[in-house]
C-alpha cells in the first residue's frame, strides 16, 4: 500500500494533466469506483469503475479515428 501512494505522488508531481492520473488508476485500481451518476441529484442511477472508464475512452478514441 505504501508503494502505491509513493507511485501516485510521483505521478502527481510529474503530471500536468489529469489523463496521466486516470491512466494510473486504470492500471493499478481497475475495479475501484471512478464515478457514481445521480439521476435526480440524490438517487444513484449508474456506476463506472476505472476499467469501464478506460474502455469507454478507448471506444471514443476509435470513433474519432473513423
Amino acid at each position: 500500500m505504501a508503494q502505491l501512494f509513493k507511485d501516485f505522488r510521483e505521478i502527481s508531481r510529474n503530471s500536468s494533466i489529469g489523463v496521466d492520473l486516470l491512466r494510473y488508476r486504470c492500471l493499478h485500481q481497475p475495479d475501484q469506483l471512478a464515478f457514481t451518476f445521480l439521476k435526480d441529484g440524490e438517487t444513484e442511477s449508474d456506476r463506472l469503475t476505472y476499467s469501464e472508464l478506460d474502455v469507454a475512452a478507448e471506444r471514443s478514441q476509435l470513433n474519432f479515428r473513423l
